[in-house]
This record gives C-alpha cells, structure tokens and sequence, in this order.
C-alpha cells in the first residue's frame, strides 16, 4: 500500500524532517533560485532518504545546469528503492550532457516503473534527446513513461534516436511524450512512427507534435502506426500548427476508425490547412465512432 504522500514547499523544513521516515516524498521547490550549489545541499539530503519508494520532485526554473544535473544524478543512482519517479526540470539550462548523465543515472534505477521526466525549456538538442532515452531503454521495468522535451531544438536526428531508443520498451502500457515546438519534420515523425509499432502493449498514448511541420508523410506513418496498438483505448494527439491538409488529416480519422478499442480520443488540428466545411466533415466523421465514450475535439 502506497503511504500517504509527504510534501514540502521548503528545503530548510525538509531538511528538518525524520528523513529516513520519508517512503513517498513531494518536494515542491520550482522557482526558489537554487542554482547548481543548492542542488548539491539538495541531493545530498535526499540520499538520507534511504527507504524512498515513490519521489516527485519539482525544480523548473531554478537554473541548475549541468552541474546541478551531476548532483542529482549520483543521488538517484543511490535510491535503489524507487519505483516511481517525477522529475520536473523545466527551464533549467541543461544541455545535451545534463540530458544524457540523466539519462545514465536513469539506467541505474532497475526497480522504476512509472517515470515522468518533463526538460521542457532547456537546450539538450538531438543528443540529448537520443541519449536520455537510451538510458531509459535499459529499464526492464518500466511500464508508464511520460517524457517532456518541448522547445529543446530537436530535430530529425534526435527524433530518430529517441525512437528507436523507445522501440526497446516493449512493456510500456502508457507512453506520453510531448515534442511541440521542436524540428523534428516529416522525417523525424516517419521514424518516430515506426519505432512505436514496436510497443504493442501501449494503452494509453499521448503524442504532443505541434508545430513541427510533420508534413503528410508523417500523418500517414502515424495513422499505419496506430492501426498496431490492439490494446489502445486512449488516445491523444497534438497536431496544431503543421500545415496539414484535408486529405493528410482525413487518412488519419480513417485509421483511428479502425482502432477497435479505442473508446477515449483527444485531437487537436487548430491552425492547419482547412477550411470550416472541411473541419466539419471530419468532426462529423469522429463523432460517427460508436464505440467512444469521450471525444475531444480541438478543430
């Protein structure tokens, strides 16, 4: 049974805590000017926290870099009791260095099972992006992942390695991954597609693609893609602002038709290539699918 959740909005009052008392800890420390000193004083408390099952932490927009990554790092490699982990690091000025010794120590946490990971803001690039996810594709594990990797100048390259990284993942039943205001192009999407046919087992996904100029031929893959997910019942996908056409959008609807257990569906295709009589056929469309029991529909 998961103990009920201890939260802190303080480092002086979590360092005053029983420490070693701590199975489901809550650190809310986003904005507090921490920098990379006081992520060393951080994670070296942390470590005292030697039974910890079940970690949240937020640290977005405290301008750790990469040597605030390094202290982080080798606390989590420490806490060989985790099996859930939520690691907020928004806006951090981490590079694709940061990104990859995450993504290292990550490799070292064998009992994870459920990991949200959000780097949205930083400046981690195509290597970072590929190496993050490499660590990760060696947990065994892991069956809900939930990555943010938005604004982070990722293009094809990186979305190339990131998905055939996440191929590795066979076991994954949820998979959110938001890449909005990347680079990662038609090219990027093909691939990204492909490497997801791989995970079978997914349930639930989240695909947050917007404006990335995924182009027709990435639409195309991830409706093939989609049509391989036998256990898929939810699903979101963020397509705003890819200046995609009628015919491109009107595939995809086609494909989720035939995603016969699928019965939750979030679209999203504001600020595209379609005039109102278009967006209203393929409402008309969605709306036909018998078997959803919620839709929702951002056109």
């Amino acid at each position: 049974m998961i103990q009920q959740k201890q939260l802190f909005n303080s480092f002086e009052d979590f360092i005053n805590s029983s420490l070693q008392s701590h199975t489901n800890l809550q650190l809310d420390l986003n904005n507090k000017q921490i920098g990379a000193k006081g992520t060393l004083n951080l994670s070296s408390t942390i470590t005292k926290c030697s039974n910890l099952e079940n970690l949240t932490l937020d640290l977005q927009f405290n301008s750790i870099g990469e040597q605030g990554i390094l202290h982080l790092c080798s606390t989590l490699v420490n806490c060989s009791f985790l099996s859930s982990l939520t690691l907020n690091l928004r806006s951090n000025q981490i590079g694709a260095q940061g990104a990859s010794n995450l993504g290292s120590a990550l490799s070292k946490c064998i009992n994870i099972s459920v990991l949200s990971v959000n780097l949205r803001q930083n400046q981690i690039g195509d290597n970072g992006a590929s190496e993050l996810v490499q660590g990760l594709s060696n947990n065994a594990r892991l069956q809900s992942l939930i990555l943010q990797l938005g604004l982070n100048s990722i293009g094809p390259k990186g979305a190339s390695g990131l998905a055939s990284s996440l191929a590795k993942i066979s076991i994954l039943s949820t998979l959110k991954l938001w890449l909005g205001d990347n680079q990662i192009g038609e090219q990027g999407t093909i691939e990204l597609a492909f490497a997801l046919t791989s995970c079978t087992n997914l349930s639930t996904l989240t695909l947050d693609l917007y404006d990335n100029k995924i182009g027709m031929a990435g639409v195309i893959s991830l409706g093939s893609a989609l049509l391989n997910f036998n256990k898929l019942k939810t699903l979101v996908i963020d397509l705003f602002n890819n200046n995609l056409g009628f015919q491109a959008l009107q595939l995809l609807v086609n494909d989720l038709l035939n995603c016969k257990n699928l019965t939750i569906l979030s679209l999203e295709i504001f600020f595209n290539q379609l005039d109102r009589i278009e967006l209203q056929k393929l409402k008309r469309k969605i709306l036909k699918f018998k078997r959803l029991v919620k839709a929702s529909l951002k056109l």
